[in-house]
């Protein structure tokens, strides 16, 4: 009885008669835009965010594990806070115990900037160390990515949900690439406010396990009349 409760719990897919796992993350686009009796989807322009926070083992090894612990627990209460100041929503935290992730979605005006000085305020405020003598810490290693993400409704399934594309995956796949105090930006939220940010081009990241790749920069800095938020 217990697995066929579980059974109900889950969506079958394909949703739609021939459509296909990437129609679900478009939010079914195709058969929508062909049919508007489909369903319903409303695009929104966002930046998703992803910063892991690495540094573990040698924090570990020059505190011990109980006193480690702490200091990543408040590492991550003020990288939370960090992120929700600068108007992150879905703020979420994943990953293991020793590599934390911290991911999170920004939208509405300037979502691409304020994601940008989020990341520089979470690298900042991970790298704090306990004490001034103490160079072992932790280390935000931040991704970004910028795009579209749908609100689908599907009449007659009761089905409604968020189509994300890759947009998350995208900005996840730059935070594995960034290393300690890094902040990889994708060419999409690069793009959305290049006046205001100093940057070097790092090339082509791959972006999928097919060998896709796409642009990406490192982030060196905001342009110091730019740093504070509208």
């Amino acid at each position: 009885m217990r697995v066929a409760e579980e059974h109900r719990k889950v969506v079958q897919l394909p949703i739609l008669k021939g459509s296909s796992i990437g129609d679900a993350f478009s939010g079914f686009a195709p058969q929508i835009e062909k049919n508007a009796h489909v369903g319903r989807r409303v695009e929104h322009a966002v930046t998703a965010f992803a910063a892991e926070i690495r540094g573990w083992e040698a924090v570990t090894a020059r505190i011990g594990e109980p006193a480690a612990e702490r200091l990543r627990s408040q590492v991550l209460e003020r990288v939370v806070a960090a992120v929700e100041s600068a108007g992150g929503s879905q703020v979420a935290i994943a990953g293991t115990a020793a590599a934390p992730l911290v991911t999170a979605t920004f939208g509405g005006d300037e979502h691409a900037m304020r994601a940008v000085v989020a990341a520089q305020r979470v690298r900042d405020v991970a790298g704090r160390s306990l004490h001034p003598s103490m160079k072992e810490r932790f280390h935000a290693c931040i991704g970004l990515n910028s795009g579209t993400i749908a609100q689908t409704r599907v009449n007659g399934s009761g089905l409604e949900f968020q189509a994300s594309g890759t947009i998350r995956m995208f900005a996840a796949r730059l935070q594995e690439f960034a290393g300690p105090d890094q902040i990889f930006l994708s060419e999409s939220t690069y793009r959305a406010v290049p006046s205001a940010l100093d940057v070097v081009a790092i090339g082509g990241v791959r972006t999928n396990g097919d060998g896709e790749q796409a642009e990406a920069y490192c982030l060196r800095g905001i342009r110091p009349d730019r740093t504070a938020l509208g």
